[in-house]
């Protein structure tokens, strides 16, 4: 279940290259959520999306990516932590092969405090959205593609996305300038993803090394557990958890993320009631 992003530097130093492979985390959310093909591709698009936004969080920040599509009518939402640990849920599981439309919304938190909220139109694609807003947000020259493919059983067996940004000039340091940029990296915009992945994997862009600064394991992990679980129905309160022990004789609950069943018996429930 594990994939990776990779932090580089590129042109010699005077580009920011972050690559990811997650094919193995968008596999695991097509599955925990039975995804159709259309719906496992844009999952693991969103996926190595919000991948790609959260190459420079730190501590306990967040990163949050959310769509809502319009047409066809669908919501995806992932979100990843700065170690890592990425998870995603897309409703319905079954959507139809068409243009997406709608909105993308990028947010940036710390113990559930929004630190930043940026929202993008989707005409398209979630490249073309992603694309308009690290140019809005970030203000620089930069290049960006996805790829991702699903095998004839559905399955996702690539998942994979490429950001170069033209770094910001700093006296002492390789530099280029934004026409010098887009002569050397432009026509990764129209290459061909696959060829252009596969080369990455070898650590190469445009034929040229790239030099790795860190390397951060991707790996699905929710953050349900029982004794979440377990907080979240003594919440309810006393009357509620009486009323499934007559009822029900116990309660189950499932996580929307991953979901991962816990099922409480009467007496677990008996021992959640507040004197």
């Amino acid at each position: 279940m594990h994939g990776v992003l990779i932090r580089a530097l590129a042109a010699d130093g005077a580009a920011r290259a972050l690559l990811v492979e997650a094919h193995r985390p968008a596999d695991e959310a097509r599955r925990r959520h039975g995804l159709g093909p259309h719906a496992a591709r844009l999952t693991a698009e969103a996926m190595v999306a919000a991948a790609l936004l959260s190459a420079y969080l730190k501590g306990e920040e967040q990163l949050t990516l959310q769509v809502q599509g319009e047409s066809p009518r669908c919501a995806l939402y992932v979100d990843q932590t700065a170690e890592g640990h990425i998870r995603a849920r897309t409703t319905p599981a079954r959507i139809p092969d068409e243009h997406l439309t709608g909105i993308m919304m990028a947010i940036k938190s710390v113990d559930g405090k929004e630190l930043y909220r940026g929202a993008s139109r989707i005409e398209g694609s979630l490249e073309q959205a992603l694309a308009e807003h690290l140019g809005g947000s970030t203000q620089v020259d930069a290049v960006l593609r996805l790829h991702t493919r699903i095998d004839t059983d559905g399955s996702v067996i690539a998942a994979s996305g490429l950001l170069v940004e033209r770094l910001p000039f700093e006296k002492g340091q390789p530099t280029l300038s934004p026409e010098a940029f887009d002569a050397q990296f432009r026509d990764l915009r129209d290459a061909p993803a696959g060829p252009l992945m596969t080369e990455l994997a070898f650590g190469k862009l445009r034929g040229e090394p790239l030099q790795v600064l860190e390397k951060i394991a991707l790996s699905w992990q929710c953050r349900c557990s029982r004794q979440r679980v377990s907080a979240t129905l003594r919440g309810l309160g006393n009357d509620e958890l009486q009323a499934m022990i007559d009822e029900d004789d116990g309660a189950e609950v499932t996580c929307h993320f991953c979901n991962e069943i816990y099922r409480f018996d009467a007496g677990e429930l008996r021992e959640l009631i507040v004197e």
